[in-house]
């Protein structure tokens, strides 16, 4: 029987957040708060270090023309940087949100670029 909300509960929820899917984890959100008040059950403190806005330093667009100057495909970089295709597509062109692939593409180290690239 779950006593409390995880924190990696609430670490994946904020993942969904930042990436753009604040539908779902308001679902996922709404499922555990319902789930404590049934049951009674207690909150765990959490310590959430906030991502600075400071660590991202490209942008959309500036990642979107960096792959393209590198004649990269957003096939196959995609698996290089742990996300599909689609997602990636998504977040570059403005229809999803996601500083953790903004920084992954800007922390791609460029050894690991050409070898995609091959």
């Amino acid at each position: 029987m779950k006593k409390y909300i995880h924190k990696d509960d609430v670490r994946r929820w904020v993942a969904l957040i930042e990436d753009g899917q604040t539908d779902e984890a308001l679902s996922l959100m709404q499922a555990e708060v319902e789930l404590v008040r049934k049951e009674k059950l207690t909150v765990r403190e959490l310590e959430l270090k906030p991502v600075p806005e400071a660590d991202v330093v490209i942008d959309a667009d500036e990642a979107k023309r960096k792959l393209k100057h590198l004649g990269l495909s957003y096939r196959g970089v995609a698996p290089q940087l742990g996300v599909t295709y689609q997602h990636l597509c998504l977040v570059l062109n403005g229809h999803r949100q996601s500083r953790r692939l903004l920084r992954k593409i800007e922390e791609l180290p460029q050894s690991e670029i050409m070898e995609v690239a091959k």
